[in-house]
Order: structure tokens, then sequence, then C-alpha cells
């Protein structure tokens, strides 16, 4: 088979759980909304941290107080050969904001 074309296309997704101070005393989490396709990494970690920051990344429970995310990055890489689509999936974990070492481990084993 003669290669006569090829492209590849990457786009950053993600998942996970928020952390923060609840209302009327307390901490919690709650899952994270789940942001993307973004064109890059770094674009995907910029809207969470906005969001984190906006008190906006939960989705839906209503922290008096976001303080941090652990977040599953899912790399989704497509490459094009003639015409024909395969893909290959891979993650990572990020943490941003201040999240306890405990909830990115509880995170990690689910």
């Amino acid at each position: 088979m003669k290669l006569e074309s090829l492209k590849i296309k990457k786009t950053y997704s993600s998942s996970g759980i928020v952390y923060g101070k609840l209302w009327g005393g307390g901490k919690g989490t709650y899952p994270a909304q789940n942001l993307g396709p973004h064109n890059s990494k770094e674009e995907l970690l910029e809207e969470a941290k906005k969001l984190l920051y906006d008190n906006l990344l939960d989705d839906g429970m209503g922290f008096e107080q976001l303080l941090g995310a652990t977040l599953r990055i899912t790399t989704l890489e497509t490459v094009i050969i003639n015409g024909k689509e395969y893909y290959r999936e891979t993650s990572e974990i990020e943490v941003i904001g201040d999240t306890p070492h405990e909830l990115t481990k509880e995170f990690l084993s689910i």
C-alpha cells in the first residue's frame, strides 16, 4: 500500500473531581465539569483554572469556594492514512489549585 496522504490531529478533554469549602462549614468533593475538546493541553488547563478560580468548575454542586481539582486529561490522537482513521487515546493526571494528596490517590483508584 502506497502512502498517499497522512494527517495527524490531537484533541484534549478532561474529567475529574473538585475539592472545596461547603456552605455551612466543612470541605468536600464533587465531580468536575467535563471539558473539551481543545486543540492543546495548555488551552484546556487554562479553561479549567479559570473555572476553578471563578467557582464554576464543579458540575452544579455550588461550593462556597472551590480550592482545587484533580483532572484526568485525555489525549485523543487521530491519524488519517489514505482516508482511513486510526485512534489512540492516552490519559494523565493533573492537579490544579490546592487539592489534598489523599483525594488525588482516591481519584486514581476509581
